[in-house]
């Protein structure tokens, strides 16, 4: 059996036995803020994103490198071939990735290519590597454009039957609220995920008894968080503004009852920081009060033994010179 301790294990999207012979490769695109790139799976009409499982639990013994312990066993079904072991190999999991989110920040950024002119689907391409810092352009495959240009430009077609397009930032951002609202609804119908805990934690009034969220307030927060989770992890700087705009969304009653909220714990923070305060003069008043009664104690104590020490001996009259003896010398 060969033993590899090098190798890297790409777990790949579950197929079907027709599609055993698809064909990956992997290419570099840009993150979210077009400031680096990282590696994408990509097959004839998906992206996937690659991320490589640490095996950083602490609940499991783990080796003095630090990675996890995980192996591969491939066995074939054929005896007379030889199998295999994958030792400590890194694991790569593929995640679905959308090529939408990435023209949109493209197209953002570069609005005087892309807003004003209808093009053809290789002008589009040439337009992007013109860019010049975008060598992947033509490592994705046309259908994938084709997809992602359908939800976000206007298009027309030309009498040959060619269609044109043009971005469109009105159809851009429906898109992108479509995922918003997709993901505010998850928050609220999944019962018990953490994002709606730190919500409810975080729009908890500290004054309160009942401990009840206006809903209205509740509503918009969670959209709010729908939109900076959306915009900031996929999009670019600056599309969360246009969104923010282009959809009219008002955030006035959450802006104003979080600042309440903060008042409130500020004013309580000033409370106890002043009874904290209160009760340490107190407790030092009490100190004080006991350090000055002991003195006075032991101050008493002391006096009350010097007064013992000088009282006036009493005097020893000397035999025969007591004022008896004459008497009775006398009468003799």
């Amino acid at each position: 059996m060969n033993i590899d301790k090098t190798s890297k294990v790409i777990i790949l999207p579950a197929q079907t036995k027709s599609e055993c012979s698809i064909e990956y490769k992997i290419i570099n695109l840009p993150t979210s803020n077009l400031t680096s790139t990282k590696p994408y799976l990509v097959d004839s009409d998906s992206i996937y994103e690659l991320n490589t499982i640490l095996g950083n639990n602490t609940a499991y013994q783990l080796p003095t490198s630090g990675d996890a312990v995980k192996s591969y066993i491939f066995e074939p079904e054929d005896p007379s071939v030889e199998g295999g072991l994958l030792q400590s190999s890194k694991t790569i999991i593929t995640s679905p990735f959308n090529f939408t989110y990435l023209l949109i920040s493209i197209f953002h950024t570069h609005q005087e290519k892309f807003r004003n002119t209808f093009k053809t689907i290789d002008d589009i391409r040439d337009s992007l590597e013109s860019l010049g810092e975008y060598t992947w352009v033509y490592d994705v495959p046309e259908r994938i454009y084709l997809l992602s240009l359908d939800s976000i430009c206007e298009s027309i077609i030309e009498g040959n039957q060619e269609r044109f397009y043009k971005y469109s930032v009105n159809k851009a951002m429906d898109w992108v609220n479509g995922k918003v609202i997709a993901l505010s609804n998850f928050i609220f119908e999944e019962k018990g995920n953490s994002i709606m805990r730190r919500i409810q934690l975080e729009l908890n009034d500290p004054t309160s008894i009942e401990g009840h969220i206006n809903e209205e307030v509740l509503q918009n927060t969670v959209m709010c968080c729908a939109i900076d989770y959306v915009c900031f992890s996929y999009l670019c700087k600056g599309v969360r503004e246009v969104l923010v705009e282009n959809l009219k969304y008002d955030f006035t009653k959450m802006e104003t009852y979080l600042a309440e909220i903060k008042k409130k714990q500020r004013d309580l923070q000033i409370v106890d920081a002043n009874m904290n305060e209160v009760n340490q003069t107190t407790s030092n008043a009490n100190k004080t009060n006991i350090k000055d009664h002991n003195q006075n104690r032991n101050r008493n104590q002391s006096k009350n033994a010097q007064q013992l020490k000088r009282k006036k001996p009493v005097q020893k009259v000397a035999v025969g010179k007591g004022a008896l003896d004459g008497f009775f010398k006398k009468k003799t």
